[in-house]
């Protein structure tokens, strides 16, 4: 169960900058998720509903993004992950996104295990790169290979 707005104090995590503002719909609350926790792209293919605690978050799987295998995450072992206010909130409301497309849809408002569905992990993270490559260039980012928290620094001047 994820707390509502207010209920966490003292956590401060610097804000996603101005990538964000680019973002296309299905895609924010996951780049916001990348960019608050640093979380790399596998393993936010790889997280799931139950992986979500109150103010934080299980990083207990990854899934590779080639072969679709999932696997432990960089470390060999499962790790928590602190959430701001501001992911908290944005979860909530993709939770309710997911489950009115499952309604409509007609799976009966039954969320999908994964936090971030793909229909393959391999396609899934091709799309994910993509929209990252295409919203860090409108916004004047460098161009990294993946999502990054360190696609939050300066734009490039110019």
């Amino acid at each position: 169960m994820l707390p509502r707005v207010g209920e966490l104090r003292g956590l401060r995590l610097r804000p996603a900058g101005p990538a964000l503002q680019r973002v296309e719909p299905d895609f924010y609350t996951q780049f916001l998720c990348l960019f608050m926790t640093g979380l790399r792209l596998g393993e936010s293919l790889g997280l799931e509903w139950d992986d979500l605690e109150e103010r934080s978050m299980c990083v207990a799987r990854t899934v590779d993004s080639q072969t679709g295998n999932v696997g432990t995450p960089k470390g060999g072992k499962s790790r928590n992950v602190d959430m701001n206010v501001e992911l908290i909130e944005a979860l909530r409301r993709w939770k309710v996104r997911q489950a009115e497309k499952a309604l409509k849809e007609g799976r009966g408002g039954e969320l999908p295990a994964r936090v971030f569905p793909m229909p393959s992990a391999k396609s899934g993270a091709c799309r994910v790169r993509a929209v990252f490559k295409r919203v860090l260039k409108k916004a004047g980012f460098p161009i990294t290979s993946a999502p990054t928290t360190a696609a939050t620094a300066t734009p490039a001047s110019g």
